[in-house]
């Protein structure tokens, strides 16, 4: 007699769970935020996110400085990659993604799988990635989601299971979105 499965969702997440592994490389990083953040991401290479497909982002630096409404352009969006997750952003967004293991609360992080960017100009499509654009996130918080509870049942013989399940995700704040090479900054 096969077992039926039912799940039952309090609050459900606007995206599927389900993508495996992340990987990261931190870098040093001073107490001169300003030229330290500076110099790391002119040090990024486009290809070293592409090695065997595992890196997905890289640490710029370990503490954020607070900001304000007035720094905040969004005049401009991105749709980038996060696993195999897709989302499209502006920025002071905040979005949750599967869970990112190797950073801690307040990392900056940059994404450069960004497929496309646009501003009310101009639009620019990745073949598979727009280059030189890139999407800064800072790490808000390690969490999980609702309890997901997972009941089975077989009728007639008694058998009723319970099971419940939360799924740990990353809360990321979207700082900026760095326009690609040749682009004209956003008004």
């Amino acid at each position: 007699m096969p077992a039926a499965v039912v799940v039952l969702a309090s609050m459900s997440m606007p995206f599927p769970c389900g993508s495996r592994g992340f990987a990261a490389s931190s870098s040093s990083s001073s107490s001169d935020s300003a030229a330290s953040s500076a110099s790391s991401v002119d040090d990024f290479d486009e290809s070293t996110f592409i090695d065997k497909g595992k890196p997905v982002f890289k640490v710029l630096e370990q503490t954020v400085k607070p900001f304000t409404k007035e720094d905040i352009v969004r005049d401009h969006f991105a749709v980038f990659e996060v696993g195999s997750h897709q989302f499209k952003v502006t920025p002071d967004d905040v979005i949750f993604v599967e869970k990112l293991w190797d950073v801690r609360v307040n990392n900056v992080l940059t994404f450069p799988k960004v497929l496309l960017y646009a501003t009310r100009e101009e639009t620019h499509i990745g073949r598979p990635y727009v280059l030189g654009a890139r999407v800064r996130c800072v790490v808000e918080e390690q969490m999980k989601n609702a309890r997901v509870w997972i009941f089975k049942k077989k009728r007639r013989n008694n058998y009723r299971r319970f099971k419940g399940y939360r799924h740990p995700l990353t809360a990321l704040r979207v700082l900026a979105i760095d326009p690609p090479e040749g682009a004209s900054e956003p008004v």
